[in-house]
């Protein structure tokens, strides 16, 4: 019963995220949306305050779906008194997530298109920032853009990329009348 308290309350934290917004485009509502995880384990540590989740992971929202071997969620420490609470203090009521970590063949798909590939992902909830690492690899359709670093701050809609940046780009030209 425990294991199914503390699956609720992940699903629960994971409903306020927002983890990407790759380029400008209008935003997808998913406040108070569902947001399923799925995995071969999942553990929680009441002293760290965190979960895990392994093997074949998959978190599924309205604007994305991120897959990697391991994701896990940092929950801050609850506003309250969490011994009198009706869990009996098991460490999640109240506490916020703090962050994520996707790790080991991350692999995020969005609408339109938009794919970002890494072997690390962290997303701050604090500054709505995502920091790829381990070949970061961002492509929609024939653009792609690489470097050693990746950041995106979701607030500014802009991203920054660092070390052994490569870009490559289609730009779609305006056809010219025949005979000029």
């Amino acid at each position: 019963m425990k294991k199914i308290y503390y699956f609720l309350c992940v699903v629960f934290c994971f409903c306020s995220l927002s983890i990407l917004a790759f380029a400008a485009e209008p935003a997808i509502k998913t406040k108070g949306a569902p947001t399923r995880v799925t995995s071969d384990k999942m553990r929680y540590n009441a002293e760290t305050r965190n979960v895990v989740f392994s093997g074949n992971v998959k978190a599924v929202r309205p604007d994305f779906t991120l897959t990697s071997l391991f994701l896990t969620v940092y929950i801050g420490k609850p506003d309250h008194d969490a011994s009198s609470t009706p869990s009996g203090g098991l460490g999640l009521d109240g506490g916020k997530v703090e962050k994520i970590v996707a790790e080991k063949n991350v692999r995020i798909t969005m609408e339109g298109g938009r794919v970002g590939t890494c072997e690390t992902a962290t997303y701050t909830m604090s500054d709505e920032k995502i920091v790829m690492e381990g070949n970061p690899v961002l492509t929609e359709g024939p653009n792609v853009v690489k470097g050693k670093k990746i950041t995106f701050f979701s607030r500014e809609n802009r991203m920054e990329i660092d070390g052994a940046v490569a870009v490559d780009f289609v730009t779609k030209e305006k056809a010219s009348p025949a005979g000029k």
